[in-house]
């Protein structure tokens, strides 16, 4: 059964980036990440947030300096769960249902912040990237979703 409120999209960040200054969905610019911000920008158009390794949850025009900080090296510049749990909290985000895109460093991160993990989907989950970009891709070009998203109630 889907809940009463839409859903929250959140997108991962990526290691190929611009130099300087930029809003967030322009800071990115590798394959994936845009494979995700045009799916982001065709079906949560006003609800979608960028999870970025070093700054946690970005509103996509948020102003943010380009960074070389991955979940992928053990560095202890990479945002901390509290952190995380912080933003869900000031971007009312803690209760909703959450569709996330991305590697298991960002669902794991996302589910420990969560107060309600059973909220959160991860439908592309056990793709590799490759697959999860023409997924994405696709469903944009034929405007609509072509993967399952279920919800569970609270």
């Amino acid at each position: 059964m889907f809940p009463q409120e839409e859903p929250i999209l959140i997108i991962p960040c990526g290691k190929k980036k611009r130099e300087g200054k930029h809003r967030a969905k322009e800071l990115y610019t590798g394959p994936y990440f845009k494979a995700c911000l045009n799916f982001a920008e065709k079906f949560f158009p006003k609800s979608y947030f960028i999870f970025s390794a070093k700054y946690g949850l970005l509103h996509p025009d948020e102003m943010v300096e380009s960074y070389d900080v991955t979940f992928k090296r053990k560095n202890s510049s990479t945002v901390k769960v509290e952190r995380l749990r912080e933003q869900l909290q000031k971007f009312n985000l803690i209760d909703k249902s959450l569709v996330v895109l991305g590697g298991k460093d960002y669902i794991e991160r996302l589910i420990r912040a969560l107060k309600a993990p059973n909220r959160l989907v991860a439908p592309l989950k056990g793709f590799g990237l490759g697959r999860q970009i023409s997924i994405m891709t696709r469903s944009v070009r034929l405007n609509t979703i072509i993967f399952p998203i279920f919800w569970l109630e609270k």
